[in-house]
């Protein structure tokens, strides 16, 4: 290489001639998870015939309707008996009130 005093050197930077080389490279597999294939395999379910599925669909709605109207019955039950029960202490209560104003 011969040096030309016009051009000014670069520092730092150096030029090399490209060789030939044969570069082997080899690929290594990431070690990821390992259990990415233990996992329990689940099978679909088989789509039901739509007869089949009509039927299914009217006893869950009949069992749903007999559930919501049992849990009517019972708030309703309930709350008659909370009813009677407020009456009996309102009616003990006069009793009382009845037995004071006699005694006086």
């Amino acid at each position: 290489m011969v040096k030309d005093p016009s051009v000014p050197k670069a520092k730092g930077i150096v030029m090399q001639e490209p060789e030939e080389k044969t570069i082997r490279t080899t690929i290594v597999p990431s070690q990821g998870s390992k259990d990415k294939d233990k996992a329990k395999m689940i099978k679909p379910d088989k789509p039901l015939k739509k007869k089949n599925q009509i039927m299914i669909d009217e006893d869950v709605g009949r069992n749903l309707k007999a559930q919501l109207q049992a849990e009517l019955e019972e708030e309703e039950r309930l709350a008659g008996q909370k009813e009677k029960e407020a009456n009996i202490a309102l009616i003990v209560e006069w009793d009382d009130v009845q037995a004071m104003m006699d005694a006086d």
